[in-house]
């Protein structure tokens, strides 16, 4: 269940309030003897797969969980339970959220949110102004190393790394405006500040967004929001505490 290889950042502490979900789960799903059968087929049958989860996890996992046998899941694990109990209303998003989220890392999270539209509305008047600079960006496009090539790689690489789903499909919108903003001070400035077609006369243009970008790069280059809410913010270690499994040895028959 635990790759040792994973860094701690993959995975998720099981506490006694995601143990009692799993069990929930588990009861939902039949009793351990249907170890064998896949648990994601298993949720299909019964109309509670999600088909963007694409992981089984099977009844002997989940008994394992349960019992208190495994101390850390992977991330991907979390997810599909929490998205298996969802559609099999097991347990509310809320409850799922604060079985791994410990109160000062959902305290983070909402101030993260707020920062974002906080940042979005600021930004958000120069959408119009936004939408003419990538059009001249694409009818500038002259190759791999133009500026529009690299945004449009800049954007590849935010999809592969950071997943695009509620929140962060929003820092990836504003990653890409505040890499670009400068460009479109020109007027509020008073003219005194350069704009694209000067920097695309003097052959700079490619220059400039190619720095652009790589600072938003450089800061994203983190864990996703989730796992690093729960990293900066970890559950008291009281609420890790589950009881002791022991696991026993088959005798062997004598012959």
């Amino acid at each position: 269940m635990t790759n040792r290889r994973a860094s701690v950042a993959e995975r998720v502490r099981v506490t006694q309030e995601f143990r009692s979900l799993v069990k929930r789960l588990r009861d939902h799903f039949g009793s351990a003897n249907r170890a064998a059968v896949d648990f994601a087929q298993h949720a299909r049958k019964q109309g509670c797969f999600l088909g963007v989860i694409d992981l089984a996890v099977s009844q002997a996992t989940l008994s394992r969980i349960a019992r208190g046998a495994v101390q850390e899941v992977q991330w991907q694990t979390f997810m599909a339970l929490k998205e298996h109990g969802r559609r099999c209303g097991i347990g509310e998003r809320g409850e799922w959220q604060a079985a791994v989220y410990s109160p000062a890392a959902r305290r983070a999270f909402d101030d993260y949110y707020e920062w974002l539209n906080d940042e979005r509305w600021r930004i958000e008047p120069t959408g119009t102004d936004l939408k003419k600079l990538r059009q001249q960006l694409r009818e500038w496009d002259d190759g791999d190393k133009s500026a529009w090539r690299q945004i449009l790689e800049f954007r590849e690489w935010l999809g592969r790394t950071h997943p695009t789903r509620g929140a962060t499909r929003i820092r990836h919108r504003f990653a890409e405006l505040r890499a670009l903003e400068p460009l479109l001070l020109g007027d509020r400035a008073g003219g005194m500040e350069l704009t694209a077609e000067e920097l695309q006369a003097s052959g700079k243009l490619n220059a400039f967004v190619k720095a652009a970008l790589e600072r938003e790069r450089l800061i994203l280059e983190r864990e996703r929001d989730e796992r690093r809410a729960q990293t900066l913010n970890p559950h008291p270690p009281e609420s890790y505490d589950i009881p002791t499994y022991k696991a026993t040895k088959r005798k062997r028959r004598s012959m």
